[in-house]
C-alpha cells in the first residue's frame, strides 16, 4: 500500500534510529499487521488496545505531523494525491 510508505517514512527518517529497543520492536510488529489495520491505526480511525502500541502509533503520527491532521482530512488528502485508491 503506497500510502503506508508515505505515512511511515517520516518516522523512519526522524525517529527510528534513536528510538528505544522496545519501540523498534513494536514498530517491527506493526509492520506485520494487515495493511488495512495498520492504515486504520495511522489515520486515527482505530486505536490499538495495547497502550504501548498506541504510544508507538502516536510517535509515528508525530514524526509525520499526522497528529495535527484530522483523520477524515488525511484520507481526503491521500485520495487527492493518488496515494490512496478509494473503494466504496
Amino acid at each position: 500500500m503506497k500510502e503506508l510508505d508515505v505515512l511511515l517514512l517520516g518516522y523512519l527518517e526522524q525517529r527510528y534510529e534513536s528510538a528505544p529497543a522496545e519501540e523498534r520492536r513494536i514498530f517491527a510488529d506493526l509492520l506485520e499487521l494487515q495493511e488495512p489495520q495498520l492504515y486504520a491505526y495511522l489515520t486515527g480511525r482505530e486505536t490499538p488496545s495495547d497502550p504501548a502500541v498506541a504510544q508507538v502509533i502516536d510517535q509515528i503520527r508525530a514524526a509525520t505531523h499526522l497528529e495535527l491532521v484530522p483523520s477524515r482530512l488525511l484520507v481526503a488528502i491521500l485520495i487527492n494525491c493518488h496515494c490512496l485508491s478509494w473503494r466504496a
